[in-house]
């Protein structure tokens, strides 16, 4: 159990992190920096300080960092603004978790809170920079290979072609897409949406998601299977499909026959055998990414689990940035981050998603349906 405090001037980070597993928040959201001072000496054993420039007191910033430090433990320190001292006169006093207010979101702070072992921003950027350097010397190999990738270009245009032809000619072999990522990084929403986009041109859609809150809210228990089958896009409980902890492959086949596409929403994590025997079902994997270094890190995690644990192909998966704003890791920096992977592109942030949860998806509007229509194109085919 993380035992935590909380010192920014604003109670929504206290209630919220109250509610998470695996956490015990001590007292309110601390008002002023001299009571961070009591609430130490009276509790034994905190884990994390997470604390504002903000913060009201009469005694120093970094006075005030130097008396905490003695009780050895984690400080999240949130600026208000570029502070290019204050921020070295924290370091110095090692203090590495130091985010600005307008590019952090509480769920970041949460996300970095929960960590087993806290991730070190600076540590991360190294590592990114690493990387660059990695996919700078592979960029310079490329330039010999320009007519080469001139001419890929045109095979693949003479190929998409071919596809259109074949799709009016031949019945398309059903594809399996299962999409991953953390807890809400969109998952849900992107299938929701994408969905909506591919049922007008007539085609049927099955959407399994293994999550059983989320069908305690859209689907009753005792619904009936057979009759869900037979319809053009159906939402399906994977729980059905576990039978002795395991997938049921002739059941699996069955629910899937009489339709054109199936997305897989994944929220297996805590059951990785399963997890597995999906992921190995699968024609595609899309793991959505978010452009924080929380979420990175996390998607670093997962993607190590699928290649090193179950042995995936690497040319399976696919990233996805998702939630993409001007305060998001620059997109080239996460091109080369990824550079292993085919990167099938970003779904920008935008509140009508909002709008559109709201209305059960009902309306698309034309911007958001545009974009989602050049992420689908590149999921498909």
């Amino acid at each position: 159990m993380k035992k935590i405090i909380t010192a920014i001037n604003n109670p929504i980070l206290n209630k919220k992190l109250s509610c998470e597993e695996n956490i015990k928040v001590i007292g309110k959201d601390i008002q002023y920096k001299e009571a961070i001072l009591d609430i130490l000496e009276k509790e034994e054993n905190i884990n994390l300080l997470i604390i504002s420039e903000n913060l009201p007191g009469e005694i120093d910033t970094i006075e005030l960092i130097k008396k905490i430090n003695k009780y050895d433990i984690d400080i999240i320190f949130i600026l208000e603004k570029q502070n290019d001292e204050l921020e070295e006169n924290l370091k110095r006093e090692k203090v590495n978790l130091i985010y600005y207010n307008n590019k952090v979101t509480i769920d970041d702070i949460i996300n970095v809170a929960k960590q087993g072992n806290i991730i070190n921003e600076n540590e991360i950027k190294k590592e990114i920079e690493i990387l660059k350097e990695i996919v700078l010397k592979k960029e310079s190999k490329n330039i010999k290979n320009t007519v080469y990738i001139k001419l890929k270009t045109i095979a693949e245009k003479v190929l998409k072609k071919l596809k259109k032809y074949h799709k009016k000619t031949d019945k398309k072999r059903q594809k399996i897409i299962t999409f991953c990522g953390n807890n809400c990084v969109g998952k849900t929403s992107i299938i929701a949406v994408l969905s909506k986009i591919y049922i007008e041109n007539f085609k049927k859609i099955l959407v399994i998601n293994f999550d059983e809150k989320f069908f305690q809210k859209k689907v009753t228990k005792n619904e009936d299977f057979n009759t869900k089958v037979k319809t053009r896009n159906k939402l399906f409980n994977g729980q059905n499909l576990i039978k002795n902890n395991s997938i049921d492959k002739v059941k699996f086949e069955k629910v899937i026959q009489n339709y054109d596409l199936i997305y897989i929403d994944n929220s297996l994590q805590d059951k990785k055998n399963i997890e597995e025997e999906i992921l190995k079902l699968s024609d595609k994997i899309i793991l959505i990414v978010e452009g924080n270094i929380v979420n990175i890190s996390e998607s670093k995690k997962i993607l190590e689990r699928y290649i090193n644990n179950y042995l995936i192909d690497e040319e399976k998966i696919n990233i996805l940035f998702n939630k993409y704003n001007k305060y998001s890791i620059e997109e080239k920096i996460l091109e080369k981050i990824f550079f292993n992977f085919n990167i099938i592109g970003k779904i920008k942030s935008n509140n009508k998603y909002n709008y559109l949860i709201n209305t059960n998806y009902k309306i698309i509007p034309k911007k958001i349906k545009k974009e989602n229509k050049k992420i689908l194109n590149k999921i498909i085919y």
